[in-house]
């Protein structure tokens, strides 16, 4: 079984979401400055200028953040996440008008400024993520974006939770391969993928493959086995689940 030698996991995907946070900072606080620059002169930008600026990259990635933006599943959905940018953008520049206004402060504030700050960012902003869209895209196609599971049980349990893991995969799910602890009455595919081994097959092989999670299909009536399985895997480096009775597939 030939597995790629470059996948962005979890850890991976948490990454790039903080990343692309940092970019949308970075955006509004450099598009205020460069308005700036494009009205006056750069070297002597007033506090309450900067001030602003401030408020508003901290303002526009807190309401992305409640907005949801920075779910990594939604990253590579550009239509769905049109709308709700734009919204969190309007509510950025209504917040800072508010601001200036109550605050007395909104005299000292050049509107062609502020208007070349809010159209700018707002279509930076929208550009980066199209673009991050289409790189996600890329990527999930290539097989780099996914969540690498093996599942313990090649039984009727372990078929049944294969089935339901192919109807995952828009998620990023990928399956690579089954183990099983008995070393008789074993198939050698189950639901299109192999059975790897035993459990000692396992453990070699999670030190060798990039794996995410082991989810344990077996019945939960076996308890001398679940717990066998557990104590051998305590060592794994990678997340051990249980996988749900047989009702949760419903």
């Amino acid at each position: 079984m030939i597995l790629p030698r470059f996948n962005l996991g979890i850890e991976d995907q948490r990454v790039l979401v903080s990343a692309l946070r940092i970019v949308d900072i970075v955006i509004v606080a450099g598009t205020g400055l460069c308005a700036f620059e494009a009205r006056h002169d750069p070297a002597g930008i007033p506090d309450h200028y900067l001030v602003a600026i401030a408020i508003g990259a901290l303002l526009s990635a807190n309401y992305m953040q409640l907005a949801r933006l920075y779910r990594f599943e939604g990253l590579h959905r550009f239509a769905m996440q049109f709308g709700t940018l734009t919204a969190s953008w309007i509510a950025v520049i209504v917040t800072l008008l508010f601001l200036a206004y109550f605050g007395k402060v909104s005299s000292g504030f050049s509107r062609i400024w502020a208007a070349y700050w809010f159209v700018s960012a707002y279509l930076l902003l929208m550009v980066t993520r199209g673009a991050f869209s289409i790189l996600l895209h890329k990527w999930r196609l290539q097989g780099r974006l996914t969540h690498n599971i093996v599942v313990v049980g090649a039984g009727e349990f372990g078929a049944r939770l294969i089935r339901h893991l192919n109807q995952q995969r828009s998620a990023g799910i990928r399956v690579l391969g089954l183990f099983d602890d008995r070393k008789t009455r074993t198939p050698q595919l189950v639901g299109g993928y192999p059975v790897l081994g035993t459990l000692d097959d396992l453990l070699l092989f999670v030190r060798k493959h990039r794996v995410d999670q082991i989810v344990i299909a077996i019945s939960w009536s076996a308890e001398a086995r679940l717990e066998s399985l557990l104590q051998s895997l305590e060592s794994v480096a990678a997340e051990v689940t249980l996988c749900p009775g047989a009702a949760a597939f419903d």
